[in-house]
């Protein structure tokens, strides 16, 4: 049931309350008797929460969704505790080959030897106590390496992108896609998509990205996409399209099979179911995007009976 805004702002200001006494007052029974370096510390006291619970004693629950100021400033605090050790797993651990098995041991060396670890407790509604880091190659661009790094949070996970480039002096960052600060889990990137424009005439290249909002049941969610380009330092990428449109997840099992990429050294195009044609049969909308000189243009919007390749109809 929604709450009142009234009741909402009482709620907010309880839950920081209640979370710094937690935070002040908890014992080694809590966060470990160990002394933990502040990373370490930091995911602990994130792993210790769980969403939709903190108010049951008061006679009602936080929606699951809502991420509380505190908890934000913990998980990006989290997310670039991690990034710090990728960038030097990469930068110190890494060859000149840099193969993703050795990447993935490098970066797993460096968050158990800072105390990152799992939780093995259930992970329902919970913060961080699953992650995943996955390395892999760009196909088409043997200069790059990828990295994602996938936490779980309440009702799915929230994944980050970096993109690492040769150097004479060792792998470096040139490119970190994240999204902070959310107020909403919903907000989060998550069963998320990437590939990679190949080389411009001019030797450019944009990396386009897609996830599907973290839901609880309903079949129709948000899409957003994003194309990006390295800017003038990693942590600020040039953003050249970000979209957000409804999709519909009815037949997927995966979300992230409920669209489709497809890059090209000028654009790139997706497509995703959007809404009902009539009589059952579901529209896919596809948008189109010419990208250069890092100037942007959308074609009009089509849609289709089947992805791109279906005969194509009218929007509904």
């Amino acid at each position: 049931m929604p709450l009142s805004s009234s009741a909402f702002s009482t709620g907010r200001l309880l839950f920081v309350q209640i979370l710094s006494l937690t935070f002040c007052f908890a014992g080694p029974s809590a966060f470990g008797a160990e002394t933990l370096p502040e990373p370490a510390k930091n995911l602990r006291h994130l792993q210790a929460l769980r969403a939709g619970v903190v108010f049951q004693e008061l006679g009602w629950t936080l929606n699951e969704d809502f991420v509380p100021r505190p908890v934000r400033a913990m998980l990006t605090r989290l997310k670039h505790d991690m990034r710090e050790r990728i960038v030097a797993a990469m930068g110190q651990d890494a060859d000149a080959e840099a193969d993703p098995g050795s990447i993935e041991a490098a970066i797993a060396r460096r968050f158990e030897r800072d105390g990152l670890n799992p939780h093995r407790g259930d992970d329902y509604l919970r913060f961080a106590r699953r992650f995943l880091v996955r390395a892999a190659e760009a196909p088409g661009h043997p200069e790059l390496r990828v990295v994602t790094l996938a936490i779980g949070i309440p009702l799915g996970d929230d994944t980050s992108l970096y993109i690492f480039e040769r150097r004479p002096s060792g792998w470096e960052l040139v490119l970190s896609s994240e999204v902070n600060g959310y107020p909403s889990v919903m907000k989060a990137q998550s069963h998320f998509r990437y590939k990679f424009s190949p080389f411009a005439g001019d030797g450019s290249w944009f990396v386009v990205t897609a996830s599907v909002n973290n839901r609880a049941a309903s079949a129709w969610q948000g899409v957003t996409y994003t194309a990006q380009m390295a800017g003038d330092d990693p942590y600020h990428p040039r953003v050249l399209v970000r979209e957000e449109h409804t999709i519909c997840l009815i037949g997927f099992d995966d979300e992230g099979d409920a669209f489709e990429l497809v890059p090209s050294a000028r654009g790139f195009r997706i497509s995703f179911p959007h809404a009902f044609a009539g009589q059952g049969i579901m529209a896919w909308a596809v948008y189109s995007y010419d990208i250069e000189d890092g100037r942007v243009r959308r074609s009009s919007r089509e849609c289709h009976l089947n992805r791109a390749r279906g005969r194509r109809i009218r929007c509904p």
